[in-house]
Parts: C-alpha cells; sequence; structure tokens
C-alpha cells in the first residue's frame, strides 16, 4: 500500500513512500537468503514487480506534486495550469488554491524548471483579465482568452498579524518576484490590479511561469 500525497504532500509521501521501497528491498534480500525454500522463491517475481510499479508511480506522480501541469502561453509567457500547493509541488486540480507563502517562501515555492513571476508580468496578464467565474465550486477569474487562458482561483490572503486566512473564495492574491518593493496580483469579482506592497510577511498564492 502506498501513501496518497493528496492528504500529506507529495514531499512527504516521497519520504514514505521510499521507506517502503526500502522495506520492499530488505525482503527481497530475504527471499535470495531463503532460496533453498520453494515457497518463499515462488514470491520473488510478485515482489520485482511491486518493486516496478512502486517506482514508476512514485516518480511519474510526484514529480509535478501529482498534477500533470502544463503551461499556457499568454503574451510570451508560459504560465503553470495550477497554483503551487507544497513547496516544488503543484496542486492536484488547476481550481485547487494551494499553498500561500510569505514573500520569501514564495521565491523557493515552484517546482524546478518554473519562477515566480515579475510585475511586469503580472500586468501583461492583468491586460488580458477575464471573466469572474465559478470553477468547479471554486470562485476565481480567467485570464487570456480561450485556448490561451488559465484560471486563477480566489484563495484569499493570510493576514501577517494573526495568521488568518481571510475573504477565500472574494478575492486572489498572488505574489511576483520583485524587491524591494513587493508586488502582488490582486483581484476580485469586479477589479483586477497590480499592487505594491512594503512587507514580506503577509500570506499570498502563487502561480509560476516557465524559466
Amino acid at each position: 500500500m502506498f501513501v496518497s500525497f493528496d492528504k500529506i504532500g507529495c514531499a512527504s509521501a516521497i519520504k514514505i513512500n521510499k521507506f517502503i521501497l526500502y522495506c520492499a528491498q530488505l525482503a527481497l534480500s530475504l527471499c535470495f537468503k531463503l532460496k533453498s525454500n520453494k515457497h518463499h522463491m515462488t514470491k520473488i517475481p510478485y515482489l520485482f514487480a511491486l518493486l516496478l510499479a512502486a517506482s514508476v508511480i512514485l516518480f511519474a506522480s510526484c514529480g509535478t506534486g501529482g498534477a500533470s501541469v502544463e503551461s499556457v502561453e499568454i503574451n510570451g509567457v508560459h504560465w503553470a495550469t495550477h497554483n503551487v500547493d507544497t513547496p516544488g509541488t503543484f496542486t492536484r486540480n488547476p481550481e485547487n488554491a494551494g499553498g500561500i507563502f510569505t514573500w520569501e517562501e514564495a521565491q523557493n515555492a515552484c517546482p524546478q524548471g518554473w519562477r515566480v513571476p515579475t510585475s511586469d508580468e503580472l500586468r501583461a496578464l492583468n491586460r488580458v483579465r477575464g471573466d469572474w467565474t465559478m470553477k468547479n465550486g471554486v470562485n476565481g477569474r480567467f485570464f487570456g482568452t480561450y485556448p490561451h487562458q488559465i484560471f486563477l482561483p480566489a484563495g484569499g490572503w493570510r493576514n501577517r498579524t494573526n495568521s488568518a486566512v481571510r475573504y477565500v473564495g472574494s478575492d486572489g492574491h498572488y505574489w511576483s518576484s520583485d524587491a524591494p518593493t513587493f508586488h502582488y496580483l490582486w483581484f476580485n469579482s469586479g477589479n483586477v490590479s497590480v499592487r505594491a506592497f512594503d512587507r514580506t510577511d503577509a500570506g499570498r498564492n502563487v502561480r509560476c511561469v516557465a524559466e
């Protein structure tokens, strides 16, 4: 049995599944030591199949946080179709808001081959804002025009003073990589803008672009 990264995050699932594989390898080694026992020898092919299946599932599924993430080109920038979940992984579904990060955390949150967008890239995205809508029960906004279009869920933001997550379902907040003035994309059902912020400790979502 293998651990679901839906519940604990792919990074933790990788560690646990590697331990499971290690235990399976020990069992395989034991079977070789007991090769004189035909009953145990008949189980060796099944253990090999288990190891192979586990390796395929683990590395194929967890390479992008369990999600098959492609990019959509909008104004020359290749945007991910999912938010960041835990650092180094994407969410399972494009409507999932994923993790909320401080600015410092956000700069290292994108999986390999991806990065946090600049404020200019967020402004270019703002210029092709689409409709406020609901996708699979989650409020958010489309950006771009079909088929070059992405959905950004309104995941709210985390208050820096009491760590409360506010305005989930009504506001979207997405960090840029800019410093020392820290910009973010903000939107709700009626407005979209790129705002400047003088602090880094508020929590916001991350939507990566390809490097």
